[in-house]
């Protein structure tokens, strides 16, 4: 006699798969179709920021050579006859040290750490942060054109580049200050910088007297502005290297007085200073 098995019926929703040795899942799928949307972006964005490394390390190498012309190649055409009345750099190396792109903008912030001659056989390490912007699929460095600054320059007071903070705040640049060994002549700056609604009152610079100079500061720093203090050494220490110092200053804005330190070294001298003092 013939058996007979009946199975019971399996309901299913409309998008719901019954997950069987072999297939996929509904929420794999998807995945799968997001990665498959989401791939060529990344390789779109890949391929953005080593286009940009090419342009950015094609025009150090010119600078390195003294190529004006092989470097004109890489500059934002409303740019070339600033870039052209620049005074050329004398550069030992460079690198990379940071990209942000912004897609929308189709521009990057590129943190460059480069070696430049300061004094004759003297290279300082420096770094710049330099706008790129993508012109016909190629990436060009915007040269800003500073003649018209260099009045207030001079004088320790100008207009805040477009680097400024989101936030509501004082600003005091650099984080530690420099007088270096090699060139004792060399004054040290520290920048303050208002992005308050209020101005800001410099009460006070307080130094050792008997290492450091004031040299100029100012007194009110209005929003929108930023101003120096000028400083010198006039310590009679000259053998000794890397001594620690400090700048205190207290700053008035609105209501409220903050008092800020500023590490300072005197007698600074790095490694390859030291390999060129032979």
């Amino acid at each position: 006699m013939a058996s007979f098995c009946i199975q019971p019926e399996i309901k299913t929703h409309p998008f719901q798969m019954i997950s069987t040795p072999g297939s996929l899942t509904m929420k794999t799928i998807l995945r799968l179709l997001t990665l498959i949307a989401v791939f060529p972006l990344l390789l779109a964005a890949a391929d953005r920021e080593d286009l940009l490394k090419e342009s950015v390390n094609a025009f150090w190498k010119a600078t390195l050579e003294k190529d004006k012309v092989k470097a004109m190649a890489y500059v934002h055409p409303d740019d070339l006859n600033t870039f052209l009345n620049k005074p050329s750099m004398i550069i030992g190396k460079w690198n990379i040290a940071e990209i942000k792109q912004v897609p929308d903008a189709n521009q990057a912030q590129v943190k460059i750490d480069y070696s430049m001659e300061t004094y004759p056989g003297i290279f300082f390490n420096l770094s710049r942060t330099d706008t790129w912007q993508l012109v016909d699929n190629a990436w060009k460095l915007r040269v800003e054109d500073k003649s018209v600054l260099m009045k207030d320059i001079f004088s320790g007071k100008t207009k805040m580049s477009n680097s400024a903070p989101k936030e509501k705040v004082l600003r005091i640049r650099p984080d530690s200050i420099k007088f270096y060994k090699m060139n004792a002549r060399q004054p040290a700056f520290i920048w303050i910088e208002n992005y308050l609604d209020v101005p800001a009152r410099l009460k006070s610079v307080e130094v050792d007297p008997a290492l450091i100079r004031v040299a100029e500061q100012p007194e009110l720093v209005n929003p929108g502005e930023k101003a120096r203090i000028r400083l010198e050494y006039i310590g009679a220490e000259r053998e000794k290297e890397n001594l620690p110092a400090q700048v205190i200053m207290e700053i008035e804005a609105g209501d409220e007085v903050t008092r800020y330190t500023v590490p300072a070294t005197y007698n600074y001298i790095n490694e390859a200073m030291k390999w060129l003092q032979g």
